[in-house]
């Protein structure tokens, strides 16, 4: 049997790499910035724990951000995004719905307002957004040709 490994990255839309900058530059100035302007931080535990507070956001953006990606291995495929891990079945994959909007990152493995839905074992989906969509598609076709892909 030959042995099937593929590697997609995820499409990455600038305004969503700039909303997680600006989301993660906030939290670090509310949690370290203005306590310590304003003179609230009482001790070093107090500041220890309010750096650390604010590194945990920038360092959870940058792992989705760099570790967003699928891979199509024999017939399962995975999605990764940060922690999350999620594995389908391809053979179990029914439908597909392109040009979808969508807000990813934290609840979804995409880095694109624009994405694609897997729909699986009846009523479960996914969206992702991987780069080279046509590609993507054509491996999951030649491993499930019964997959129906539908425009919307």
């Amino acid at each position: 049997m030959l042995l099937m490994y593929k590697k997609f990255t995820c499409a990455k839309a600038v305004t969503f790499g700039l909303l997680l900058l600006c989301v993660s530059m906030l939290v670090l100035f509310l949690a370290v910035g203005y306590p310590w302007i304003s003179g609230n931080i009482h001790s070093m535990a107090d500041l220890i724990s309010r750096i650390f507070l604010g590194i945990i956001v920038p360092a959870f953006s940058l792992w989705l951000w760099f570790g967003t990606f699928y891979t199509i291995e024999q017939d399962n495929l995975t999605a990764r995004s940060g922690p999350q891990v999620f594995k389908i079945p391809v053979s179990q994959i029914t439908h597909i719905r392109l040009n979808q909007k969508t807000i990813g990152g934290l609840w979804k493995p995409t880095l694109s307002w624009n994405s694609i839905k897997l729909e699986y074992k009846g009523f479960d989906s996914i969206n992702i957004s991987p780069e080279r969509q046509d590609e993507f598609l054509s491996e999951l076709m030649k491993i499930n040709p019964d997959i129906e892909i539908k425009p919307e």
